[in-house]
């Protein structure tokens, strides 16, 4: 019986340790009323918690995650500064302020916050994949460079930031360096059409047209209502004295609405 009895109090003593919070008891109501999809009762939950514990990180955080839901950016990034108020080291509290400061074109800020994520984890891929694209953003691309190629020596070799790399590279007027890459990209996904677009412009500007064309052959057959590559095409076959090609293209691309009529090459069709 005494057993028994040293039993029962130390199950009600786990029990006692373990209770939930009043504002722990908010928080997973909140949790539950995110994963019904009933947002407004999620905020509701989360700011009820944060009233019990204003110290409470992950409430801001949650409730940050439901504003940006909502579109409502600047609501979610005070509650991300909250967040980080109080759990300084919260990796994806920078990550995810840094992303709606680069939504908000807020370049600079969103630096830091990817600066503060890598410091706290110089293995996240993520964060440097992001501070590379700020960079271009911010029209720094010599310093995205670096930050690409280690995103890639760390395991994130994905058809994007080969892409995202050469278009880097060629913005500097590194023309077989971002040839390279952009080869990169297609051996991963052969019919990427961004690649296809940004190697043949490159094949169109080394006057190599037969492979220039090829591959805008391959980007209209993948987006075959985009009007810059019928006209893009069309200044290949142009440069190929192929006027009937060139402008039927150029046609093509007015009516698909990249290409105003006014500026259809004077004189060179009907």
């Amino acid at each position: 019986m005494k057993y028994l009895l040293s039993i029962i109090t130390i199950l009600l003593t786990i029990g006692t340790l373990y209770a939930q919070s009043p504002a722990e008891a908010k928080f997973n109501e909140g949790i539950k009323h995110y994963l019904d999809s009933d947002y407004d009762l999620a905020i509701a939950s989360y700011s009820e918690a944060v009233k019990l514990d204003s110290t409470y990180a992950r409430a801001y955080f949650e409730r940050a995650r439901v504003y940006h839901k909502l579109k409502q950016p600047d609501n979610a990034i005070a509650d991300y500064t909250l967040c980080l108020l109080h759990d300084k080291k919260n990796i994806d509290a920078h990550m995810q302020r840094g992303s709606i400061l680069v939504e908000k074109e807020l370049y600079s800020n969103a630096l830091v916050d990817f600066d503060r994520a890598i410091k706290l984890d110089t293995n996240n891929a993520n964060a440097y994949l992001m501070r590379a694209s700020v960079k271009m953003a911010m029209g720094i691309p010599a310093d995205a460079i670096p930050d690409y190629t280690i995103c890639i020596k760390k395991g994130k070799k994905t058809q994007v930031i080969y892409y995202q790399r050469g278009k880097a590279k060629e913005a500097l007027g590194m023309a077989p360096e971002a040839l390279e890459d952009y080869n990169y990209a297609l051996t991963i996904m052969p019919n990427y059409d961004l690649a296809l677009l940004s190697r043949g412009l490159l094949y169109y500007s080394a006057q190599d047209y037969d492979k220039a064309l090829k591959d805008l052959n391959a980007y209209i057959k993948k987006k075959p209502g985009d009007g810059k590559g019928y006209f893009y095409r069309a200044r290949i076959y142009q440069a190929q004295n192929n006027t009937a090609g060139a402008c039927d293209d150029y046609n093509k691309s007015i009516n698909y609405k990249f290409l105003n009529p006014k500026e259809k090459p004077a004189g060179l069709c009907p």
